[in-house]
C-alpha cells in the first residue's frame, strides 16, 4: 500500500523542525537535548544554554561597560525574513531584561555597529543602538509596562509593520518604512553593571507563509519532545 499524503507529512515533521503545513512553515525550538545548534552567541558577557527543557542565559556585565545588549541569533533559518510570527512561552528574567530581537543592516549608518534592532523585551520595546546622534528615528511605542514574567509573547512582522502582542493582548501595533524586511532574528537579553542577570524561556516558535527555505540543524526532534505552542 502507498502512504498517504498525510503519512508523508507526519514522517517529515518527525525528522525536520521545520515543517510544511497547509499554509505556513513553523520551526520550533523547546529546546531539550542540551544544545543550541540552530543558534550563534554574538557577545562576549553572556552564557546561553539549553538545560531541562529551558533556554537559560546568564550575563555579568563588566566595566567600564554600564548596560549591554547581547544576542542569541537564529541560524536554523537563514534571512532576510518577511511575513512571519515569533511565539515565545514563559519568558522571563531576573535583574536584566530578554526579549525578541529583529534586526537589519544599514551600511550608510555611522560607526562600527551597522546592525539596528527593534528588542520587544518583556516590560517595553527598545530601539537599539542608542546614538548620540541618532541616525533614523525609533517608531515604536515608548510605553513602560511593569511586566517581567510573561505567559507568552507574540511578534508580528509584514513589509514594515510590527506588531506585538503579550498573554493574548495587543501591546503595540506600529510601522517602519526603513525596515522594509528582517535581516537578522534572535532573543536580546540586557545586561547592567553590578548585577548578574539571568533570563529563560520555555520555547521559541517562527511561523510563516513566506520561508522557503532548507532546515539548518535541529534534525532529529520527534513530535513527543515538542511543547503544545
Amino acid at each position: 500500500m502507498k502512504p498517504s499524503i498525510f503519512e508523508i507529512v507526519v514522517i517529515s515533521s518527525v525528522m525536520f523542525d521545520l515543517v510544511l503545513t497547509a499554509h505556513a512553515w513553523v520551526w520550533h525550538d523547546d529546546f531539550h537535548g542540551g544544545d543550541l545548534k540552530g543558534w550563534t552567541v554574538k557577545g562576549k558577557f553572556s552564557r546561553w544554554e539549553a538545560e531541562d527543557g529551558m533556554l537559560k542565559v546568564e550575563i555579568v556585565v563588566e566595566p567600564p561597560h554600564e548596560i549591554v545588549f547581547e544576542l542569541l541569533q537564529l541560524k536554523a533559518i537563514l534571512g532576510p525574513y518577511d511575513d512571519f510570527t515569533i511565539i515565545v512561552k514563559n519568558i522571563g528574567c531576573k535583574l536584566s531584561n530578554i526579549g525578541i530581537g529583529l534586526g537589519k543592516t544599514f551600511p550608510e549608518a555611522p560607526g562600527i555597529n551597522k546592525d539596528f534592532f527593534y528588542i520587544f523585551l518583556t516590560n517595553r520595546i527598545d530601539f537599539v543602538p542608542h546614538l548620540l546622534v541618532p541616525f533614523k528615528a525609533n517608531r515604536a511605542p515608548r510605553t513602560l509596562w511593569h511586566t517581567y514574567d510573561l505567559k507568552e509573547m507574540k511578534v508580528s512582522f509584514r513589509s514594515g509593520r510590527f506588531r506585538m502582542y503579550v498573554d493574548g493582548k495587543k501591546r503595540a501595533d506600529f510601522e517602519d518604512p526603513d525596515f522594509n524586511r528582517v535581516e537578522i532574528v534572535g532573543f536580546e537579553v540586557v545586561g547592567f553593571k553590578g548585577f548578574r542577570g539571568e533570563g529563560w524561556v520555555d520555547s521559541f516558535t517562527i511561523i510563516s507563509p513566506a520561508m522557503g527555505v532548507e532546515p539548518k540543524g535541529k534534525l532529529a526532534t520527534t513530535w513527543g519532545r515538542m511543547k503544545r505552542w
